[in-house]
């Protein structure tokens, strides 16, 4: 959604061009409006504003002064200016400056539709670019990733010297002049590979880390620490390690040229390592000393307890397959909990449980048709008891279901108050930012959820409203056209003229005189 600000000192060409551009509009705009360069200026910067519309003759700042101004603040934005008279020196300094257009006030509104679609062709061609650009450097960055690593790998085989000129051109945080402690990793997850890394350099500044790719497989880090940062690495790898996940890494710091053996010797002691996981710190002349990580229960009970805290965001943030996957992973753990860890695991079927019951007691008295099944299986629920998966993953499809009713009743009753407020507001402001805020929704979707809804544009609607009260109060006959085409909203009778012929084939006094 594009932002658009239409400012000129006369409320009615500012009223009428609103009018215009809403009733036409075909970009999904968020309209503002401005009667004075000043406070137009100041919303510009606040809103990110894309599209400016304005006057050039105004007083406070000019509409080259005031353009001045948005290129001091937000180059980006696009500028239509507008002005009663061909006067040629101001078109001759509008046409010097890039993304500006220059339009007569005696042109029709075509004219100022046209502009607009050009000042939003060119904001897209201008995020078409940033994203080439974007990517562009994004590709830059991987092959530079790649260059560095394979690098890192020649040298750490010794089929390359370490050149402290080559790891920053490279942009390494290794040091050439400096040995290395390498860290070797089994069944580490790809996505792991690439966080390690930034998350052991983020744990300590004194950590430097690579990734370095030299066997298929492995999962080989190379590593740069003060003395006293050597236990602050075995933290940040046991921050990280996850149940099955086992590193070896060197007790001392090599020279680069005997990083190769130190790697095969690492392979022999990670062997080694217990299955279910650990932490090998192995030095050539130390005794080798495993870290197991704690109980894999706990691990496990920690996961159960996050993913049921998790149910309730699923359910708010209207994620239907999170909230399956999460119910289904925290059931299949707190079964295997209630059989081993028999606390732990009552203490979590309450959670789960309390889950389920706290929802249907929030439903209770809603307007929503509440599946009878959901509140006798809550009636039913014993605090630390565990029903079968089945019976869980099937309430949990009601929830689902009840989330689904509720959301479209909101819909509807958004719908229907954003309606009941065209219907009586036809002479006030019915733009649509004053309409997303009644319906405290963003105007964008407002717009989407109104046509989703009803089948008509929210412009359609409010033109239809709008002629439909323009001939009801005509047939009463006791209103002047002036005042009839005030009270349905039009600031200017020629504009309510056009609309109104527009949607007949005839004026408004053509229609009177034809009742």
């Amino acid at each position: 959604m594009y932002r658009l600000m239409v400012v000129d000192d006369e409320p009615m060409i500012v009223d009428g061009l609103c009018l215009i551009i809403e009733e036409n509009d075909k970009w999904g705009l968020d309209v503002h409006r401005a009667c004075r360069s000043r406070d137009a200026l100041a919303a510009i910067q606040e809103a990110s504003i894309d599209i400016v519309i304005t006057d050039i003759s105004m007083p406070e700042l000019s509409g080259l002064e005031l353009l001045g101004e948005i290129r001091k603040r937000r180059p980006s934005c696009k500028v239509v200016l507008l002005t009663a008279h061909d006067l040629f020196e101001y078109a001759y300094e509008a046409l010097k400056i890039q993304g500006v257009r220059f339009l007569l006030k005696t042109e029709d509104y075509a004219a100022v539709l046209g502009a607009i679609d050009g000042c939003v062709k060119d904001i897209e061609e201008d995020r078409r670019m940033r994203e080439l650009a974007a990517r562009s450097d994004e590709q830059m960055r991987l092959i530079k990733v790649m260059q560095r690593r394979e690098y890192l790998r020649k040298c750490l085989r010794g089929q390359e010297k370490a050149s402290q000129a080559m790891m920053e051109e490279l942009g390494s945080s290794l040091d050439a002049r400096s040995p290395i402690r390498l860290i070797l990793g089994r069944k580490v997850p790809v996505e792991q590979t690439e966080l390690i890394p930034s998350l052991l350099a983020a744990t300590d500044e004194r950590i430097r880390c690579e990734m370095v790719e030299l066997d298929f497989g492995d999962a080989c880090f190379a590593a740069q620490l003060a003395p006293e940062a050597a236990s602050v690495l075995m933290h940040a790898l046991e921050e990280v390690q996850d149940s099955g996940l086992s590193f070896a890494l060197s007790m001392n710091p090599v020279p680069w040229e005997s990083s190769h053996f130190e790697y095969k010797r690492l392979k022999t002691v990670l062997a080694r390592a217990p299955e279910e996981g650990g932490i090998v710190c192995s030095g050539p002349e130390e005794p080798e000393s495993i870290k197991k990580p704690g109980d894999y229960l706990m691990h496990a009970a920690e996961r159960c307890r996050k993913e049921i805290e998790g149910l309730q965001a699923y359910i708010e943030a209207g994620n239907p397959e999170e909230f399956r996957t999460a119910l289904s992973g925290a059931l299949d753990q707190l079964r295997a909990l209630c059989e081993t860890r028999q606390r732990l695991g009552s203490e979590l079927t309450m959670r789960m449980n309390l889950f389920f019951l706290a929802f249907a007691n929030r439903t209770e008295d809603s307007a929503i048709k509440t599946k009878r099944k959901l509140r006798e299986f809550a009636k039913s629920l014993e605090p630390d008891i565990l029903l079968p998966k089945s019976d869980y993953m099937e309430f949990g499809e009601e929830v689902l279901e009840i989330l689904s009713e509720s959301k479209q009743m909101l819909k509807n009753a958004s719908v229907e108050r954003v309606k009941a407020y065209v219907d009586s507001h036809l002479g006030d402001d019915i733009s649509l930012s004053r309409l997303a805020e009644v319906a405290h929704f963003n105007p964008k979707y407002l717009s989407k959820l109104f046509s989703s809804e009803t089948g008509i544009n929210l412009s359609e609607y409010i033109a239809g409203k709008r002629l439909e009260e323009a001939k009801r109060l005509i047939a009463l006959g006791s209103m002047r056209m002036q005042d009839i085409s005030s009270a349905v909203g039009f600031f200017s009778p020629a504009y309510f003229t056009r609309f109104f012929k527009k949607a007949t084939g005839m004026s408004p006094q053509q229609y009177k005189e034809r009742l």
